[in-house]
């Protein structure tokens, strides 16, 4: 957990560099407020508001936006996460190290960034928005991935009738969702209802039959029998590839 004190000063240093760019930008006669920050991380200007205040943490994601958005180094106002990115930059760099060991952070996403992002998902350009909670993992992944807690006991039970022991995972269980992933029989998926927001569940991916025309009908089977099998009104919104159990 990081110092209180050392994200209030985070925090005033960015405050300090923000009103500099905006007077530099003014005199250009440009404006530049915080709407303009928030345009650069994919964020809402609140957001923006409660780093420059000083209420949440700034991590290296959201300090890349920030050194992005006011033209400036993010050792100027962060000590700590430019050193942090220069180690590990270093290992990057060291052929022998990035064999063994390659970071990405994930952000964690709830129901209301995934209704908000949803559409953008298959959008060449889209970059997944900044978040408060990020998982690192050691495995490339694209661009657009996330983590997803599981939120019901949908993937616990005693039935495992087809179902490889693996794939069991208690309520609290953080997945790293891969969406770019072709499902296979037996992944575990996230899916969403297709006309209902917020409506998201991890499901055992299932194939029922291939049609002559490659067609593949499946269904979204639970582990827990007293939840729903999902079917037609649901489609796919990633594959999990990690799971990461809650404390």
């Amino acid at each position: 957990m990081v110092d209180r004190a050392i994200i209030e000063l985070e925090a005033a240093k960015l405050s300090d560099l923000f009103a500099i760019k905006k007077q530099e930008e003014k005199e250009k006669g440009r404006l530049f407020t915080q709407s303009n920050i928030a345009k650069v991380g994919g964020w809402t200007q609140p957001n923006v508001s409660a780093y420059l205040n000083g209420r949440v943490e700034l991590k290296e994601d959201s300090a890349q936006v920030f050194s992005d958005a006011l033209d400036v180094d993010i050792a100027a106002f962060s000590p700590r996460l430019a050193e942090r990115i220069s180690k590990r930059e270093a290992i990057s760099r060291n052929p022998l190290l990035n064999k063994q060991m390659r970071i990405s952070y994930i952000p964690t996403i709830d129901a209301e960034t995934m209704d908000s992002i949803r559409p953008r998902f298959k959008d060449k350009d889209f970059i997944m928005p900044t978040q408060p909670a990020t998982t690192p993992v050691c495995l490339n992944l694209p661009e657009n991935a996330f983590g997803y807690i599981l939120e019901d006991d949908a993937l616990e039970g005693i039935n495992t009738k087809n179902i490889h022991s693996k794939n069991i995972h208690p309520k609290g269980t953080l997945f790293v969702i891969n969406p770019e992933r072709e499902p296979k029989p037996q992944d575990i998926v996230l899916v969403g209802n297709k006309n209902k927001p917020s409506d998201y569940h991890f499901r055992i991916y299932t194939v029922l039959e291939v049609t002559a025309n490659d067609e593949v009908i499946c269904s979204f089977e639970p582990i827990n029998q007293n939840f729903p099998v999902l079917r037609e009104n649901y489609e796919i919104i990633g594959v999990a590839v990690i799971s990461q159990k809650s404390l």
